[in-house]
């Protein structure tokens, strides 16, 4: 499965690869994005359920002066949960 992240913290655009009902481990240097990840991940899927906008709480600093830059998630729309 293929997940597409833009504009989460310091993230501007990126795409990771997972594996369904697997174990996935990311490992990298502090700073990378790994935290980001998990919560742009576990935030879609939250507002998804309870209709909230936790998603928003990963804007970039950038973005606080330009309405138009909103965090998005694409690829995460069959899961159902994730445990991190």
């Amino acid at each position: 499965m293929q997940i597409e992240i833009k504009n989460c913290n310091n993230i501007d655009s990126g795409v990771i690869q997972l594996i369904e009902n697997t174990l996935n481990i990311k490992y990298a240097i502090n700073g990378t994005g790994k935290s980001t990840i998990s919560k742009a991940i576990c935030n879609t899927i939250t507002d998804r359920k309870n209709g909230t906008n936790k998603l928003l709480e990963l804007r970039p600093f950038k973005a606080y002066t330009d309405a138009t830059i909103k965090p998005t998630v694409i690829g995460v729309e069959t899961i159902g949960s994730v445990k991190i």
